[in-house]
């Protein structure tokens, strides 16, 4: 168990399928997960990336699945796979009043000085498509300009 829930039953428990051999990941992270969460009748609420991707998230902004995801990726490892079982005031919304199973994979900590190049470099592109788009309708602006 990892949080009770305020009627005093397990809110968030745990249960590892993949031991992790790496690090644990700390408030604040950065960390490389996959994921899917299912509601008790089966029904897929959430999943990481398309088609279940890949997906990178900061750990304590409830970028998930609410409280759950945070708090059951910051007792995981890196390379652990788990299943989360959370009551509805921990998983958000999308629970309803049920509960919600979550299946995770920490792939791995994310180091923060990689992860601002990253976003650096990803900025740098959109920009550079930016620029790219102007110059083409300026360039064929000018075709239309001079009659060509």
């Amino acid at each position: 168990v990892l949080e009770y829930a305020k009627n005093g039953l397990p809110g968030i428990t745990k249960t590892v399928k993949v031991e992790g051999s790496g690090p644990k990941p700390k408030m604040g992270d950065k960390v490389r997960i996959n994921y899917s969460c299912f509601l008790d009748n089966g029904r897929v609420v959430a999943q990481s990336g398309l088609r279940g991707g890949d997906e990178t998230i900061r750990i304590g902004m409830r970028e998930m699945w609410g409280t759950a995801g945070d708090l059951g990726l910051l007792s995981m490892t890196a390379g652990e796979k788990s299943i989360l079982i959370c009551e509805h005031e921990f998983a958000g919304p999308e629970a309803g009043s049920g509960k919600t199973n979550v299946e995770v994979r920490l792939h791995e900590i994310i180091d923060p000085a990689e992860a601002e190049r990253r976003e650096q470099r990803i900025m740098l592109g959109a920009v550079g498509v930016f620029f790219l788009m102007v110059l083409t309708v300026l360039f064929f602006k000018g075709f239309h300009l001079f009659g060509w």
